[in-house]
């Protein structure tokens, strides 16, 4: 499934956008604003819904429902198999290697993390984008 123009979205993007971090809550949602205005799609991998419904204090699915462009790619064979050869390679926890994989299973042109050790590893993969 590759996709032109597609942010693939880790989870604590979401959490910062929708819980509204001090810090970087208002950045992510201009940022996503304004590449989405751009025409930019935005994805993420289905374990991102159990991620953030485990870890946010009072999320809710309509929570990411709301949010404009948002798709969510499942976890199928291809992505497993590519999961399990990444967190070998880079010793990743799973989440971290169905991140990685799905967002190189849908062609994402970007990935968008706040955690910089999966960063580092992702850009010999995706282009990272940073908060601003």
């Amino acid at each position: 499934m590759a996709l032109n123009q597609v942010i693939y979205l880790d989870t604590n993007i979401l959490v910062y956008l929708l819980e509204n971090h001090p810090n970087y809550g208002m950045a992510i949602a201009d940022t996503l604003r304004d590449r989405c205005d751009k025409g930019e799609a935005l994805t993420s991998s289905t374990i991102l819904i159990t991620e953030f419904l485990a870890g946010s204090p009072g999320g809710s699915i309509s929570n990411l429902r709301a949010v404009p462009t948002l798709s969510f790619y499942p976890v199928d064979e291809t992505v497993a198999v590519r999961a399990a050869e990444l967190q070998k390679k880079h010793a990743l926890s799973i989440g971290d290697a169905i991140h990685l994989a799905t967002a190189v299973e849908v062609g994402a042109k970007w990935f968008y993390t706040n955690d910089v050790r999966l960063a580092k590893i992702v850009k010999h993969y995706i282009e990272i984008m940073e908060i601003a």
